[in-house]
């Protein structure tokens, strides 16, 4: 097992002696000598105070790993599993540890995870779809001989579903039930499908989604046919444009597509428009995830957790696991530190900002970098006196 200490591998500490020679020697002499056509200038007590940014500094290092192609993360009470590519990070809570192990297939790509209390569940897809319980206390994966290309877990049900052809055969599993010798499975019929599709269970209705529709059960037969109930998540073909993932989340219908972050709602009428809401607009959302109450997505190469305001729309917490963003307090191509008195100082280049904190309260402000014209530009070098940053 590769066991990785983030904050051994992604953050050199610099001493404060170090930090002080940096900034008013080398530092502030090379801002005069090669000239700094632009600068970012303001009197510490005039910058808009935040509360401790948990990225700059943070108490834990859980938020720092450099991802690739996250695809899926999920949640326990001991553990964080991201799946990026043919490894599985895990993040152990109480050891404060990041650890990584591949796959056992060497094309093998992680296609889901998903925990069922501290176990943890592991789809595959290589030559052929392979589904694997992680084992914690060999760091190894245990076969379990179930043809899986997606899933999702309720309570103590596994529902599994195999795409093969034009069809997905969707079966569900009693997870205490379930080991490497025996997997007793029930069938709960078909879909047509030629694309990958996602699961989800809100209430007690288990949903797939294929597109822009979603399917349901047959009450009458308890499976899906095809004449299962199709529910369009909108009317509006801009919001379900490339669906990447659904989650149920305190008992809402979440799903990502295109356009961002939406919440759908279901009536009783077959084959009618839903009302989809766009709670958050943006770029590159994929696999959802709820737990303890709070929704996570994934973002690109980073891992966020979404808050909610009093009206239902999403914002962008200041949790997010990654090596770096351009998030307002994120570290993002820094390029340059300084220290005086109280004060470090960040020349944080890919934001166009300079971030700056308060040793002695632990406040951490940010202050835009603009040039005359008011047009943002990327700063190289920092200075500071203890009271003012240039």
């Amino acid at each position: 097992m590769n066991q990785v200490r983030v904050h051994e591998n992604k953050i050199k500490r610099i001493s404060l002696a170090a930090l002080l020679l940096f900034a008013f020697g080398c530092m502030l002499m090379g801002a005069l000598s090669l000239g700094m056509p632009k600068t970012a200038h303001a009197e510490v007590e005039n910058l808009n105070s935040v509360e401790k940014a948990s990225l700059f500094l943070p108490e834990s290092y859980e938020q720092y790993l450099e991802l690739k192609a996250p695809v899926d993360t999920a949640f326990s009470d001991g553990y964080i599993a991201i799946a990026d590519g043919k490894t599985l990070y895990l993040y152990d809570r109480a050891a404060e540890l990041f650890s990584q192990q591949d796959v056992p297939e060497e094309n093998g790509t992680i296609t889901k995870i998903g925990f069922a209390g501290e176990r943890l569940f592991i789809s595959v897809r290589a030559s052929s779809n392979s589904f694997y319980e992680y084992d914690f206390s060999e760091h190894t994966f245990k076969a379990l001989g179930i043809n899986c290309s997606t899933f999702c877990i309720s309570g103590d049900t596994l529902y599994t579903a195999s795409i093969g052809g034009q069809d997905a055969t969707v079966a569900y599993y009693s997870i205490p039930e379930l080991t490497s010798n025996t997997h007793p499975s029930h069938d709960l019929g078909k879909v047509k499908t030629a694309t990958t599709l996602s699961m989800t269970k809100l209430g007690d209705q288990l949903f797939c989604t294929i597109d822009d529709r979603v399917y349901q059960i047959n009450p009458s037969t308890e499976k899906f046919e095809e004449s299962t109930k199709s529910l369009y998540l909108s009317s509006d073909t801009s919001d379900t444009n490339s669906v990447q993932s659904t989650c149920a989340h305190n008992g809402a219908f979440y799903y990502t597509a295109e356009g961002g972050l939406y919440c759908a709602e279901f009536s009783d009428t077959d084959n009618s428009a839903k009302k989809a809401t766009c709670v958050l607009r943006g770029e590159n959302f994929n696999a959802l995830t709820s737990f303890g109450g709070e929704l996570y997505c994934i973002r690109g190469t980073s891992v966020q957790k979404l808050g909610f305001d009093e009206d239902g729309q999403a914002f962008l917490s200041d949790y997010e696991i990654c090596a770096s963003s351009d998030s307002e307090h994120r570290l993002n191509g820094a390029k340059d530190i300084a220290r005086a008195g109280n004060l470090l100082v960040t020349a944080n280049s890919g934001s166009n900002r300079l971030l700056v904190h308060n040793i002695a309260d632990g406040t951490h402000r940010v202050v835009p970098c603009t040039d005359e014209d008011g047009l943002p530009y990327s700063p190289t070098l920092v200075a500071t006196d203890g009271t003012v940053v240039a």
